[in-house]
């Protein structure tokens, strides 16, 4: 017996394809020092982690061993690095983005293969009467590099124009948690909408490239692909400074330019509003 789909096809899909896109982006992170290179080991770290959560939830688990798609996943075979022990501080770069691409590989194969499982009695058909939608989540979570008056900003308008919650993650108490800790709660668990802020805080370039280039901070790089795993493409809008590199490996997320018009402001009250959440343009 195969296992089955505990969620549609085309969700597990969406997801599928943004972790892909998550490990895209380790390939062109700058690491330059051994601060860099612990904030991608994190990073890859984090991606495992929910890559292999994500399969978890999504396939029931069938015969003696209990297997599934997640078994394959996590499988060492092939592996340089023996994951999910990422943090040991001995691994190189090259280990590292070798396994994050073996386990891409290995997401890329499911994803061909998604339309052989069949799903669940529970989500093949429509709603039972006793069923009801999941009311949305009414907290919108605030991605931020060290453009304080930016966060103000977006802050201000969520608060003006609705009655949301908005999380920024420095204000959260850590409770011995670990940053990614954090992001499972208030981002994972409690968050509806994602606003990534992309400001100038960073600079740098390819090596081919003579001049730095305005960049976000790699944290938002990352925290922006951890959200569109979590919450989903539509759930997430990034606002970016005029002339900040923009990263390529994110296909359809939707930009807004920070302009110092304000048109920004309803162009992001749009995407609320189409992403379910109540705002009111008029209360500005």
């Amino acid at each position: 017996m195969a296992p089955k789909l505990r969620m549609s096809a085309a969700e597990l899909a969406d997801h599928i394809g943004t972790a892909i896109s998550v490990q895209a982006s380790f390939e062109v992170m700058p690491v330059a020092s051994e601060e860099d290179l612990s904030e991608l080991r994190s990073s890859v770290a984090a991606w495992d982690a929910r890559n292999a959560l994500l399969l978890e939830q999504a396939f029931t688990r069938v015969g003696f061993g209990q297997s599934s798609p997640r078994t394959d996943y996590v499988s060492a075979m092939g592996l340089k690095i023996p994951f999910p022990a990422i943090a040991t501080g001995e691994e190189s770069i090259a280990d590292l983005i070798a396994d994050s691409r073996t386990k891409a590989d290995r997401l890329r194969r499911l994803l061909a293969n998604l339309d052989l499982y069949e799903a669940e009695d529970r989500v093949m058909g429509a709603e039972t009467p006793n069923e009801t939608s999941s009311p949305v989540k009414q907290n919108v979570f605030i991605v931020h590099g060290h453009d304080m008056a930016a966060v103000n900003q977006v802050n201000l308008l969520i608060r003006q124009t609705s009655d949301l919650d908005v999380t920024i993650l420095g204000d959260q108490s850590s409770r011995g948690q670990t940053v990614i800790e954090k992001l499972e709660v208030h981002l994972g668990d409690r968050s509806s909408f994602a606003v990534v802020l992309m400001t100038a805080d960073d600079l740098g370039r390819a090596l081919h490239e003579a001049e730095d280039k305005p960049r976000a901070r790699q944290n938002v790089i990352f925290e922006l692909g951890y959200a569109l795993a979590a919450l989903g493409r539509s759930n997430v809008a990034a606002l970016y400074q005029p002339g900040v590199e923009m990263p390529s490996d994110f296909s359809g997320v939707v930009y807004i330019a920070f302009d110092e018009n304000g048109i920004w402001k309803h162009l992001l009250l749009k995407e609320l509003r189409e992403a379910g959440l109540p705002v009111d343009a008029n209360r500005l």
